[in-house]
């Protein structure tokens, strides 16, 4: 599933841009994100900086392992890394009996129909989608401005 978010978000990046440098955004949001922890979390919690270097770790290891290479992980033996982005995800190659082909043909018509929008109802999904993200960050840095950091 993971897989076909990412192609489908894929597709929204401009060609110019590589997987490269989509890999080099990703990793300065993991940076800002854990420093952002770090600041709202207390000594006792453990050093956010520091796991998600191992995360970091085993995504990598698992990256290898992930389709169209092996099938059928079950992460719940082990502790679940995060999901990240991958620029080079491409379900396609998952799935050869062409299921997520259709998967994402019926996204595709769905896309279509939402293209032709209502402006007035498209500017309220926006400002609503937006007021999330802005709440969201007000709560966070409220809770990095009180005293230490909770």
């Amino acid at each position: 599933m993971e897989d076909i978010e990412d192609f489908i978000l894929l597709e929204g990046w401009p060609k110019s841009v590589t997987a490269s440098k989509i890999n080099q955004l990703i990793q300065k949001d993991l940076e800002n994100r854990r420093n952002r922890a770090k600041l709202l979390s207390n000594d006792k919690e453990g050093d956010p900086i520091e796991e998600g270097k191992k995360e970091d770790a085993t995504r990598r290891l698992m990256n290898k392992y992930r389709p169209p290479h092996y099938w059928n992980f079950f992460e719940e033996e082990i502790e679940v890394v995060p999901h990240v982005f991958r620029p080079e995800a491409d379900p396609n190659k998952c799935y050869i009996d062409g299921r997520v082909t259709v998967i994402l043909q019926d996204i595709e018509a769905l896309g279509m129909n939402l293209s032709h929008y209502e402006e007035v109802k498209w500017k309220k999904l926006r400002d609503h989608t937006r007021e999330i993200f802005i709440h969201q960050e007000a709560e966070e840095l409220k809770k990095i401005k009180q005293p230490g950091g909770q």
